[in-house]
This record gives structure tokens, sequence and C-alpha cells, in this order.
């Protein structure tokens, strides 16, 4: 009974031991990942010329219209789902 829980903790203790190793790689990789997405997203600011006001609009239309296909679908969906079978 004594090597079994002598093996026990030994496992918990390499377990414990891995997930913090785990868990410090994540937080690197979220740390990492966050600053690419902020360079990124500074490079595509600085560099990436501002649309002509008639490309705007052309832009803001079609995303209106996918927008109202899309509340349309999902209302009818949602419709289609409240139908109680008896």
């Amino acid at each position: 009974m004594q090597e079994f829980q002598e093996a026990m903790v030994a496992t918990i203790t390499k377990l414990r031991s891995d997930i913090r190793g785990d868990i410090h790689s994540a937080r690197l990789s979220a740390e990492a990942s966050n600053a690419f997405v902020h360079a990124l997203t500074k490079m595509l600011l600085v560099n990436v010329p501002e649309a002509d006001q008639k490309t705007r609009k052309l832009s803001q239309t079609t995303a209106k219209k996918r927008y109202d296909k899309l509340i349309a679908a999902a209302a009818q969906e949602m419709s289609s789902g409240d139908e109680v079978d008896e």
C-alpha cells in the first residue's frame, strides 16, 4: 500500500509540474498571439489606404444586404423551431 501511495504522489507531482509548464507556455503563446495581432492591425491601419466614398457606400450596402439576409434566415429558423409536436 505504501508503494502505491508513493507512486501516486510521484505521478501527481509530475503532472502538476507538467501542467504548470503547459499553463506557462499557453500564457506566452497568448501574449505572442496578441502582440502579433496588434502589430498586424497597426501595419494594416498605417499601410492600407482608406477607401473612397463610393467604395465605402457600396461596401456598406453589401454588408447591410448580407445582414438583412442573416436576420431573415435566423427569424425563419426560430419560427420553424417554435412548432410543438403533439
